[in-house]
């Protein structure tokens, strides 16, 4: 069966990692690490995907299928020198750090913005780009 991962169109997201793992459970090495849109041909079975230090879940794969893990984009607009940090939600570790602006793939769901102390929670929607 086929995994695909794409972010929405107009982004920049070439450097969005992404991790495949065997299984349900992320452990150790990925079967897949790769940067930006991925597509992967695998056996049948279930697969743990992270986009962008974040899990996304777990998918199915399933033979002469197409199986498609839905994403969309965090678009952080911010001066170079203001640090943001992104948690799942409720989270005390953060899953990525970074400065200034960014398009950041995400998975779709929640995921909380830190700035300077503050958490705010956002919604990344299907093949949408969120601003902030």
């Amino acid at each position: 069966g086929r995994l695909v991962i794409k972010f929405p169109e107009n982004t920049k997201t070439s450097g969005a990692s992404v991790r495949v793992f065997v299984g349900e459970t992320p452990t150790g090495d990925a079967s897949i690490s790769k940067y930006g849109h991925c597509t992967a041909e695998l056996m049948p079975g279930f697969y743990s995907v992270e986009i962008s230090g974040r899990p996304a879940g777990v998918f199915e794969v399933k033979s002469r299928h197409e199986t498609r893990v839905h994403t969309g984009v965090l678009r952080l607009t911010l001066s170079s020198g203001t640090s943001v940090t992104l948690y799942a939600p409720g989270a005390a570790s953060h899953f990525q750090s970074l400065y200034g602006s960014h398009d950041v793939a995400l998975p779709v769901g929640d995921t909380e913005v830190s700035i300077a102390g503050r958490r705010e929670r956002v919604t990344i929607q299907r093949d949408e780009i969120k601003e902030f």
